[in-house]
């Protein structure tokens, strides 16, 4: 096959990700070319993309090709698979040429070995992007609840929801959409989809235990987590006293404060509220830190409340307004935020302090 190298090394890098660093089947940690098609594999999740140029080709690229393909110059790269074996020939120019060892592409996985014909939608590239980027940052890593580690993707009532929680921060946010569905999409596959770019109509197929985001580009299948989901409607019925908040100066604020914290043992920001003035303060062992906001909003009791610095400074970061609405009940209830300008909400747990 002949293509282009930036195309070519563009394409990886998207796949790349996916396959695995270690794994049990060594052939996962090639990418298929396949009639036109890239196609990467950790069997949990599978990116596929369309390649010019490589139309009739069947062959296995290896990881250890993906860095010398990055750093070839750019213009047309040749690979060809030689006959009656499975090693590549990788061709740049008349200078450079190098073969590696690979596999037999009969033998790779293709895709899901779920279905994912039981529904579908079609949601525009950019607003599901959009969607899961504002609600990562809450999705937990790891969890001892499988749910957790997922973006929940639920439709009803002519809304698509994506929600995100870690069991101290709640993210979620609300595009319109009619439909009927619940989707808990893995932290990686989200990721993933991210990652992407997807842009155009993205077609959304599912079943119980999978589901195909397609755009005119990639396709990305993941198996789905099982379960039910957590009720955040529940969480964010009571909201308390609003407060309007300059986000930037805020989060900045927050930011400074935690400069002066401790690198051994770091001790929650505090928030102290009274009338229409804010102060954002820590106390260590080596620092006593205070920052004077202005806030627009006054507040008829005063309210003292502490938060852990990072995942204060997180939650504020999934904003882009450039005013916010907090709502604060009481020093053990959590923080809920608002935007002005769309449907993301946040909630944040707050700690204890003395």
């Amino acid at each position: 096959m002949r293509v282009q190298k930036w195309e070519l090394a563009n394409k990886i890098k998207k796949l790349r990700s996916v396959v695995p660093k270690l794994t049990t089947a060594p052939i996962l940690q090639n990418i298929l070319v396949e009639n036109g098609t890239l196609i990467a594999t950790n069997m949990e999740l599978t990116v596929s993309t369309k390649l010019p140029g490589a139309e009739g080709e069947s062959m296995l690229i290896p990881v250890k090709a993906f860095g010398l393909i990055d750093q070839l110059p750019n213009g047309e790269v040749e690979i060809t698979k030689h006959a009656g074996g499975n090693r590549i020939m990788i061709k740049a120019g008349d200078s450079i040429r190098n073969a590696f060892e690979t596999m037999d592409p009969a033998e790779f996985p293709k895709g899901s070995m779920y279905g994912t014909d039981d529904g579908w939608a079609s949601i525009d590239g950019e607003d599901l992007t959009r969607a899961l980027r504002n609600v990562l940052y809450a999705v937990a890593k790891t969890s001892a609840k499988p749910q957790m580690c997922t973006v929940c993707m639920e439709c009803s009532d002519g809304i698509l929801s994506f929600i995100g929680l870690n069991g101290q921060q709640v993210a979620w946010d609300k595009i319109p959409y009619d439909g009927d569905f619940r989707l808990l999409i893995p932290r990686t596959a989200a990721e993933q989809l991210i990652s992407t770019g997807l842009e155009g109509d993205v077609v959304i197929s599912y079943s119980k235990l999978a589901a195909s985001f397609r755009s005119d580009e990639y396709t990305i299948s993941t198996r789905l987590v099982e379960g039910e989901y957590f009720n955040v409607r529940k969480m964010f019925a009571s909201e308390g006293t609003g407060v309007e908040l300059i986000r930037e100066a805020f989060a900045k604020a927050v930011r400074r404060a935690d400069m002066c914290n401790e690198d051994t043992s770091p001790v929650p920001v505090r928030i102290d509220i009274e009338g229409d003035n804010m102060n954002v303060y820590i106390k260590s062992s080596t620092a006593a830190y205070r920052e004077a906001l202005p806030i627009t909003t006054d507040m008829a009791d005063k309210l003292t409340i502490a938060f852990n610095p990072a995942l204060l400074k997180t939650t504020m970061d999934s904003f882009t307004d450039d005013r916010v609405e907090a709502f604060f009940q009481s020093p053990k209830h959590p923080m809920i935020v608002k935007s002005k300008t769309s449907q993301l909400k946040a909630m944040l747990l707050p700690v204890l302090f003395r």
